[in-house]
This record gives structure tokens, C-alpha cells and sequence, in this order.
């Protein structure tokens, strides 16, 4: 990014993991993976000037990730994370279609498609339907991250739209959504975190009656034995 930067370009990224999730928790190397989170931060802050879109996959979640400047509250960039094209984990698959800028590379919005498999007919041909697209579905003229993030705050519909939409359409956004606060939590510790630090402090010890069937209580737990939920719908 230093040669991008001094040749007057920008960046896009294209990366497998994310920076905030139990990617990191990894039995063998679990401080390594957390100081490469750390670090990564870091150098997202730095060339926040130009970045232009971070592109993230592993989790398969249809989703976005805000990342702060650790010297201030401003946004340095998102990290888009991409749905899949596999069906695991009992996702309907996926795949996006983004809208930038010519002259600035600036992502303008994207469309997410979706292969609905309850529709699929014997000896025909799949049909890739427009799930939705970003400006559509929060009603913004723009891709303001953090208004679509106050919207799914206040509007309960609106949110477990999103939760659905989270793994695919599948079985398990209704799963967590059987628990509404402490879908809420973990939602937003997703959306708002930027490191894994962040998210351990945020997602906490209580992930409510889904904590250890979406695998993200039990580490947090270990870490933070005094903990409460730290979002609240």
C-alpha cells in the first residue's frame, strides 16, 4: 500500500478472513492470529486515504464490518463480508455484484443475488434472484455504514430482515433470532467491533440460549467472567 500511496493510486483488498471474529481462536496459535488482527488495524487506519473497499469471505456471513481509527472515533474503512456460493452452513448460496465509481473507485452500492434451493425444480434451470441490494434495503440515498447500523437499532423489522439475510436466508438467522437480545448483542458487536479485543469485550461470557450452539461464547466466557450485554435493544 506504500507504493499505491506514493504512485497516487488506490487500494482495493481482497482477503480470505475478516479482523474481529473467532477466526482468530485458534487452539494452536491464538496470540499470533490476534496480533496480526491488531496489526491489520493498525495499517487499515494508516492508508485509510486510499482505501477504497476491503473484501472479506471464510465466515460465508452477508454482512459489513466497521473499522475505527484507533486515534479517533471517524470510520478508517469497512470490510465488506461475502455470503457464498456453498450451501454450508445451510445457506442458500450467494454472490454480489458491486457498483463503483469510474473516475474514483468509490463503492457506490452493491446487489446481492441469492439461488433460493427451495425453488429449484427438477430439470431446470436455477434462477439467481435479487435478494436485495444496500441502498435499497436501508432506504439510504448513500452507503452510510453507520446510518444503516442506527436503523437496524430502532426499526425491529428491519433487523431481522438483516438477520436472515446474515446466513443466507437459512435455518439458522430464525435460530438466533428465538433469542432477540441477545441476537441484538452479537449483531452489533459483529457490525461495531473492530479487532478481535473489541469483539471479546463486547460479545462478553452470556451469548444468551444461542451462545454455544454459534460457537462464539465459549472463549469470551473464559476471558471475561464479569461481563453484560453491551448492547441492549
Amino acid at each position: 500500500m506504500y507504493k499505491a500511496e506514493q504512485n497516487g493510486e488506490v487500494v482495493y483488498i481482497l482477503n480470505h478472513f475478516s479482523i474481529n471474529t473467532y477466526f482468530l481462536i485458534d487452539r494452536k496459535c491464538f496470540l499470533i492470529l490476534i496480533e496480526w488482527g491488531y496489526r491489520y488495524r493498525i495499517l487499515i487506519d494508516r492508508y485509510t486515504n486510499i482505501l477504497r473497499g476491503i473484501f472479506s469471505g471464510h465466515t460465508h456471513e452477508d454482512s459489513f464490518q466497521i473499522i475505527r481509527s484507533k486515534g479517533s472515533n471517524d470510520i478508517a474503512s469497512v470490510i465488506h463480508i461475502l455470503p457464498a456460493l456453498t450451501t454450508y452452513p445451510q445457506e442458500n448460496p450467494s454472490f454480489r455484484v458491486y457498483t463503483a465509481d469510474r473516475k474514483t473507485s468509490t463503492i457506490l452500492d452493491y446487489t446481492q443475488y441469492r439461488l433460493y434451493l427451495n425453488k429449484i425444480e427438477p430439470n431446470k434451470e436455477p434462477i439467481w434472484e435479487v435478494a436485495y441490494s444496500f441502498k435499497d434495503f436501508f432506504k439510504l440515498p448513500t452507503m452510510d455504514f453507520l446510518a444503516a447500523v442506527e436503523k437496524l437499532k430502532v426499526d425491529r423489522e428491519l433487523f431481522n430482515r438483516y438477520v436472515r439475510n446474515f446466513w443466507g436466508e437459512g435455518p439458522r438467522g430464525d435460530e438466533l433470532l428465538e433469542n432477540y437480545k441477545s441476537a441484538f448483542n452479537f449483531i452489533m458487536c459483529r457490525l461495531l467491533c473492530s479487532d478481535l479485543f473489541e469483539y471479546l469485550d463486547c460479545v462478553g461470557s452470556d451469548y444468551g440460549n444461542s451462545e454455544f450452539a454459534f460457537g462464539y461464547g465459549f472463549l469470551a466466557r473464559f476471558l471475561n467472567l464479569q461481563w453484560e450485554y453491551a448492547y441492549n435493544p
